[in-house]
């Protein structure tokens, strides 16, 4: 089995998130179509690529274009980004074949148009296919166009759409669709939040009579460094949630220490019919899922163990109190 180097506690892999992804074939989908987006997302990218049938060279900026729409409410309500064909001077010896990238909103009916490029290579200005790419994150959108490459047109401080829906649309033509693909990073941060208080989880874990419950603190570490390096020297809160224990971040991490939070969710601890033996599910320093073959235990000393042998490592941690299993 070829194993992947990562992070136990763990890091090697940028922090970016699963990708949830639909794609649509030109049959899947019409202009009337409106597909969600995942208002939860850390990322979201769309893309599309069409054809405009009907195009043809002439006098003045072609009526004819499409684009994809975010945020959508309404016919009369809704983010986009357009392109749209046009001859610059038709007839004239001067003449060029221009490929608009129009980026706006429409409010009441009424577009505003934010940002207009122009393109004069790369796309197909007629009646060819053209892929247009609209992608968030971190703060900012960027588009990009092309008829084989794709080239980023504009670059421009956005939030995430929030309304929900997107579609295509165009505009006094017919519209050849290719293709539209939909994707959404997940936020791992937000869908590791646990709804654990500091001040409550401190009183119970303190009274209790579980000895896993408590506050574990790291101890060692025994890692292949080929496989898995170390994202930090962690301290833990274990919590009984009625079916096995929680394990919550309390602090120490390096990588990703800005994304980790007090009392995120760090892993699972499942029973097995082995006394002080548990299933693992650990999420490492860039919060992916960890759990081929993980187990952790208890030792009689109080020790908790983290094993990961197909990464061929282990971590450990001590209770904070003196404990006997």
């Amino acid at each position: 089995m070829k194993l992947t180097l990562f992070s136990i506690f763990l890091a090697l892999a940028v922090y970016a998130g699963a990708q949830h992804r639909q794609y649509y074939a030109g049959d899947d989908i019409s202009t009337d179509s409106l597909l969600a987006i995942d208002d939860n997302a850390a990322t979201v990218a769309i893309e599309a690529r069409c054809a405009m049938p009907e195009a043809k060279e002439g006098f003045g900026e072609d009526d004819r274009w499409w684009g994809i729409a975010w945020n959508y409410v309404s016919p009369r309500n809704y983010d986009y980004v357009v392109i749209r064909p046009y001859n610059s001077d038709f007839g004239s010896i001067h003449d060029r074949r221009v490929m608009a990238v129009e980026y706006g909103s429409v409010t009441g009916g009424d577009a505003v148009v934010t940002l207009h490029e122009t393109m004069e290579s790369g796309v197909n200005m007629t009646k060819g296919f053209n892929s247009l790419l609209v992608e968030w994150g971190n703060g900012t959108v960027r588009v990009f166009v092309g008829s084989k490459g794709l080239k980023k047109v504009v670059e421009h401080h956005s939030a995430l759409p929030s309304g929900g829906n997107c579609k295509l649309i165009c505009g006094n033509t017919s519209l050849a669709i290719g293709s539209l693909v939909v994707e959404c990073g997940e936020d791992k941060a937000k869908s590791l939040a646990t709804t654990y208080e500091m001040e409550p989880l401190m009183r119970s874990i303190t009274v209790s009579g579980d000895k896993r419950e408590g506050t574990w603190q790291y101890l060692d570490r025994e890692t292949d460094d080929s496989r898995a390096r170390s994202g930090g020297s962690y301290s833990l809160a274990i919590v009984n949630n009625g079916t096995g224990y929680d394990l919550l971040y309390l602090g120490g991490a390096r990588v990703n220490g800005a994304e980790w939070k007090p009392l995120m969710l760090k892993g699972t601890l499942i029973p097995t019919p082995f006394e002080n033996h548990y299933n693992l599910i650990w999420y490492d320093s860039t919060m992916t899922l960890v759990e081929d073959e993980s187990y952790a235990t208890f030792s009689e000393e109080g020790i908790l163990s983290l094993e990961f042998p197909l990464h061929k490592s282990r971590m450990r941690f001590y209770r904070n109190v003196d404990i006997s299993l």
